[in-house]
């Protein structure tokens, strides 16, 4: 039986939501990993961050792969990290739940030959849309206190 890329994501256990957001991020064929927990240790690391950004400038942190390579997809595996730096703070977290979360404040462009939506860096970091982040932000919390 063939699933499509959303019911695949889903069966790992992402909501329907969660699903939407990531799907773009990743290329045309991918391998699925069992979603971690969301309100589990990576999930806390991952507000933080968000925490931090959301007084700042864009060029006041910087957001990269632990590797240092540039990507054009998501790789959905839990050991591709993130790793956020601030004022001499650093902490890594998995780069799938930064997306599930907070996915619709990368950047990204329309790639070529059927690549599909790749991601848009400066300079080596990813490019956030600090607003976009900060409104997902507030919906995520707004919601939790209602």
């Amino acid at each position: 039986m063939k699933l499509d890329a959303i019911e695949g994501l889903m069966g790992m256990g992402y909501s329907f939501e969660e699903a939407a957001v990531i799907r773009p991020f990743l290329s045309r064929h991918f391998s699925v990993w069992q979603a971690l927990p969301e309100d589990g240790p990576t999930g806390k690391l991952v507000e933080r961050f968000v925490e931090r950004v959301l007084n700042r400038n864009r060029n006041e942190f910087s957001l990269r792969w632990a590797d240092g390579k540039e990507r054009k997809h998501l790789n959905p595996n839990p050991w591709c990290m993130l790793v956020f730096r601030c004022d001499g703070e650093e902490f890594t977290f998995p780069a799938i739940e930064f997306v599930r979360r907070y996915g619709l404040a990368i950047y990204t462009e329309l790639g070529t030959n059927g690549a599909g939506r790749v991601l848009v860096y400066d300079r080596g970091e990813l490019r956030i849309k600090t607003k976009q982040l900060a409104e997902l932000y507030h919906e995520r919390h707004v919601a939790e206190l209602v």
